[in-house]
């Protein structure tokens, strides 16, 4: 558990998603939270499975104010951070 130590930040564009710590369970280098309503709009799952090299991510019932074309998304989480240019539809 010591691995998380900061919140989940998402960025898409302009926009910001936080997930707080305390809303992730931990089973052995497994991270995971479902349904965490965000005070600003949506609703977060994620999985950060740190043996395995790999993380899953869902956002619903929110609005994204980034235009149709390429965008920047970017994601930080324990001791992994990445980024890059999507297209949205």
């Amino acid at each position: 558990m010591n691995l998380v130590t900061h919140i989940l930040d998402i960025t898409l564009g302009s926009q910001a998603f936080t997930v707080p710590m305390h809303k992730f369970k931990n089973t052995k280098g497994k991270f995971t939270c479902s349904k965490v309503e965000l005070f600003y709009g949506g609703i977060v799952a994620a999985t950060f499975d740190f043996n395995k090299c790999t993380f899953t991510l869902t956002i619903k019932n929110t609005s994204f104010t980034a235009a149709a074309g390429k965008t920047f998304f970017g994601i930080a989480f324990a001791s992994f951070s990445g980024s890059d240019v999507v297209t949205l539809p």
